[in-house]
């Protein structure tokens, strides 16, 4: 199937060959066109977030992500409803909320805990905003520990979610 002026698709797992503007418009276009029970939805819509903020969208991604979070929830996506938590999280902190920001990570933390998330690749956008709340806290030793597992899954996660390349190593650095 071709979209996008007769150009081939090429998806490689949550990135879209085309860049952010095309990502944006399949995001778009899968959120509209997915039956509201496709679990999709819910990646979807969180990618969607990212890349709204990547484009200075910050309250575009704020609503992206905070649907991704609800759909996660509703559509049982517990590793999109922990993202979607914890760019809910460090967006605040961004914005200058640091306890609404922790808070919200926290939150993501829990559900990575109960869904044990920590073995997924797709779970290192949330344990490195989960190391970033612990060093914020003081707790280096435990944010040490977390921020080496959130390394080796976004070694991982690379050929499946470019962007966390780059905004997951920030994160990470931070």
């Amino acid at each position: 199937q071709q979209i996008f002026q007769n150009r081939p698709v090429e998806l490689g797992g949550f990135g879209f060959a085309g860049g952010l503007d095309e990502t944006r418009v399949l995001c778009g276009l899968a959120l509209q066109g997915l039956p509201p029970d496709d679990r999709f939805r819910a990646a979807a819509a969180f990618l969607l977030g990212v890349v709204l903020t990547l484009q200075r969208d910050t309250e575009g991604g704020r609503r992206s992500a905070k649907e991704a979070e609800l759909l996660g929830r509703s559509l049982d996506v517990p590793v999109v409803a922990a993202d979607g938590k914890a760019w809910l999280g460090l967006l605040e902190i961004a914005d200058g909320r640091r306890d609404r920001g922790m808070h919200l990570i926290l939150e993501s933390a829990d559900v990575i805990r109960q869904h044990h998330l920590d073995r997924l690749a797709s779970g290192a956008h949330s344990l490195s905003a989960l190391a970033l709340v612990q060093a914020m806290l003081g707790d280096k030793a435990v944010a040490s520990t977390t921020l080496a597992t959130a390394r080796r899954l976004a070694g991982i996660s690379a050929g499946i979610a470019p962007w966390f390349a780059v905004v997951g190593r920030l994160v990470q650095a931070r």
